[in-house]
């Protein structure tokens, strides 16, 4: 669970693919002011109105310009706080190696039978393996969600699809925290 498992949300790649989605994003907030202006105006509700064109848009375009180095900032505050929690189990895991080390080839006596190492050691390497395909699917989770987050910072200036941006921070929060669950 090192730094390498943290996305590379500043790399070129990355980079090029969140600017179209921000010039996405610009457009798209025009439509979803549009809206939320007519809805105003038919509603006669002049606090919509200002809340949709003098808050959220100013906000949206403020996340949208800010997403990438907040959600960096929240993926270094998980890795400092993991790697916190990790220091405590160190030496547990140091004895609890020794402790199976010592059953699993004893001074005196049988060693445990092959077919049961064997059982063991598919064991530890399915474990492995499902410990990293989980932090491979919490990468592209979070690449995914980077990705879409200006399109849903638009979306917040309309109040019919303001959920859509809740909801997506709601995913990004919950797999940025999921390294420090699996630690």
């Amino acid at each position: 669970l090192e730094r390498s498992t943290r996305p590379a949300l500043g790399s070129t790649w990355f980079e090029r693919q969140y600017k179209t989605m921000l010039e996405l994003a610009v457009a798209l907030a025009l439509l979803f002011l549009l809206c939320a202006v007519l809805q105003a105006v038919i509603r006669q509700d002049p606090r919509a109105l200002m809340r949709s064109a003098f808050l959220a848009l100013p906000a949206a375009m403020l996340l949208c310009f800010a997403a990438v180095t907040l959600v960096e900032t929240a993926l270094a505050v998980t890795d400092w706080m993991t790697a916190r929690v990790l220091v405590h189990f160190e030496s547990d895991t140091k004895r609890f190696f020794d402790d199976v080390g010592s059953v699993l080839a004893p001074a005196a006596g049988t060693p445990v039978p092959g077919f049961l190492l064997f059982l063991g050691s598919l064991f530890v390497a399915l474990a492995t393996f499902v410990v990293w395909l989980e932090l491979v699917m919490r990468e592209a989770a979070i690449y995914v969600a980077v990705a879409f987050l200006p399109l849903c910072f638009a979306a917040m200036i309309w109040e019919k699809t303001a959920q859509w941006c809740r909801r997506l921070v709601e995913l990004l929060a919950a797999s940025i925290l999921a390294k420090l669950a699996i630690a």
